[in-house]
């Protein structure tokens, strides 16, 4: 795979060139990929899971080791946040129960730690609004002017607040986030395509005629699994260019404004076209 620091072309796309004639829709992550909230994120997971360990190490006379930005890399990023704790937990050898979403937040399961980060993040959210990344809404506004319907999907209960925080609510036709799951058990969270099928399928556009945009590594893997026509990965380095590789990313790019797109129109927009252009029946 070759390409530049800031974009470039792997497997899947002619020279990396989105083309909306070829496309019906276009899903985006959220987090990370359109809004920059991974700093967020990662300070909540430390906020929960380091008081934790701290205890832990304390209770076992064992040395601490908090939790670090390549745990949160590794284990939790990209995921709902119980398979998240759970992974982590289970990737430093501890075992706690998983519990039940309803579990108080604390330190005494599975869950109760998920929803402990769950009460840190939203004091996050609840300080201010949050920053767009770089060339995200500008792609995404590109598309949609080409007749692409967009959506967003995210493994966050908070999707619609961070949508509203950063201001882009009005750029998408559909939005997939955390709360499917509790509305359907056999909903799984990524490396699993569910929610990126769920999105395509509120659109009406086949996977196959959709492009999907996601910044982690489990996100890329469940938009391959998916069966869908064009994955890109965003990456903030090197390290996550070379993950998102890995992966399966058709192209991997760190400003979303340089992801390049034809100027041919897509298939709604054709179909727009030709109905403006229709003669009027005669009668």
């Amino acid at each position: 795979m070759t390409g530049e620091p800031n974009g470039k072309a792997t497997r899947g796309t002619a020279s990396g060139v989105l083309r909306p004639e070829e496309l019906d829709a276009a899903i985006f992550e959220l987090e990370g990929v359109l809004t920059d909230t991974a700093e967020a994120h990662f300070r909540a997971w430390k906020e929960t899971f380091d008081p934790f360990l701290e205890r832990r190490a304390d209770r076992e006379e064992t040395p601490f080791e908090p939790f670090t930005r390549n745990d949160y890399r590794r284990h939790v990023h990209g995921k709902p946040r119980y398979e998240g704790a759970r992974d982590f937990l289970r990737a430093r050898g501890i075992e706690l129960p998983f519990g039940a979403p309803g579990d108080p937040a604390g330190p005494d399961s599975v869950c109760a730690l998920g929803n402990r980060k769950d009460e840190r993040y939203r004091a996050v959210l609840e300080s201010g609004g949050l920053p767009i990344l770089p060339g995200s809404a500008e792609l995404v506004r590109r598309l949609r002017s080409a007749g692409v319907r967009t959506a967003v999907v995210t493994g966050s209960r908070h999707g619609r607040q961070v949508l509203e925080a950063s201001g882009l609510e009005e750029l998408f036709d559909a939005v997939v986030d955390a709360a499917e799951f509790a509305d359907d058990p056999t909903l799984t969270g990524r490396p699993a395509p569910d929610l990126l099928l769920q999105a395509a399928g509120r659109l009406d556009a086949s996977p196959d005629r959709s492009a999907v945009v996601e910044n982690s590594a489990p996100g890329v893997e469940a938009g391959r699994r998916g069966d869908f026509g064009v994955v890109i990965g965003v990456a903030r380095d090197r390290e996550g260019e070379e993950a998102l590789e890995r992966a399966g990313a058709d192209l991997v790019v760190r400003d979303l404004g340089r992801v390049p797109v034809s100027s041919g129109l897509g298939r709604q927009a054709s179909r727009d076209r030709t109905d403006e252009e229709a003669p009027a029946p005669e009668g």
